[in-house]
């Protein structure tokens, strides 16, 4: 039923050059009868398809329908289906001589739908710093086909990534460092000496402190439940290691080496 749809729409499209860039599905379930009505209650299921590159194409459109509805239950009986097209014109672009574009549009499209079905909405897309100075706090957004300006956002200036950082000791001040982060970070041992970090111990990373720096302390949310908070150090052991590690409620984990 789906596929004699897209044909008619194909067809009346074409008509008059026009292709399909997206997609509106509806189905309309009956909810049985509640509190002694006798007419049932309807309930209706929507969901738009972003069409990655506008087409006609019936069988690449069914197939994203397909794909979406192979994982699709209703609970109730369906009694009716509809399905819009938003129209526009053919897409015309001239590539530069040394500028690319993905070889099938559709095929990461059908791809990114099968990864929804299989892992959910909220798992797949494009991950988006917040603008918090928690690291690596980000948020997952749908993926967007058109590629949007660059910008320096907030947590961009103010992140902690290490080549922000004036390293310590022996480096240069004018030169710029990475920072080998490890993820997840890496839990640790830390022995203390009148407050101030004087042995590290873990898998990854051991030996006496020589030097340090810090502590830099960080936190945010404390209006709400999420709340948290952190302090850094930065610490050359006798190893010539030089490692990023932070304590939070009580517990020591490294975030990484410096290289």
């Amino acid at each position: 039923m789906l596929r004699r749809f897209l044909e008619q729409l194909a067809v009346r499209l074409s008509a008059i050059y026009l292709v399909a860039k997206e997609l509106t599905l509806r189905i309309t379930s009956a909810n049985p009868p509640q509190d002694g009505f006798v007419a049932a209650n309807t309930q209706i299921y929507q969901r738009v398809f972003k069409i990655p590159q506008p087409t006609n194409d019936v069988d690449l459109l069914f197939r994203m329908l397909h794909t979406h509805l192979e994982n699709f239950k209703s609970e109730h009986p369906i009694i009716a289906v509809s399905l819009e097209t938003q129209p526009t014109k053919p897409p015309k672009q001239q590539f530069g001589l040394f500028e690319t574009t993905l070889r099938n549009p559709h095929q990461l499209s059908e791809t990114l739908a099968r990864l929804t079905a299989l892992l959910g909405a909220d798992r797949v897309g494009t991950p988006v710093l917040e603008e918090t100075h928690r690291p690596d706090a980000f948020h997952l957004e749908p993926f967007c086909w058109q590629q949007p300006g660059r910008t320096t956002s907030m947590s961009s200036r103010y992140s902690s990534d290490a080549t922000e950082r004036v390293p310590p000791i022996s480096i240069n001040p004018t030169s710029r460092v990475a920072l080998r982060r490890f993820r997840p970070a890496v839990s640790a041992s830390v022995f203390l000496s009148e407050n101030v970090p004087a042995d590290v111990r873990s898998a990854n990373v051991r030996g006496k402190v020589a030097e340090q720096r810090g502590p830099y302390l960080a936190s945010g949310n404390w209006w709400d439940e999420t709340a948290w908070a952190r302090a850094e150090w930065d610490l050359q052991l006798e190893n010539g290691n030089l490692i990023r590690c932070h304590q939070t409620d009580g517990t020591w984990k490294i975030d990484g080496i410096y290289d």
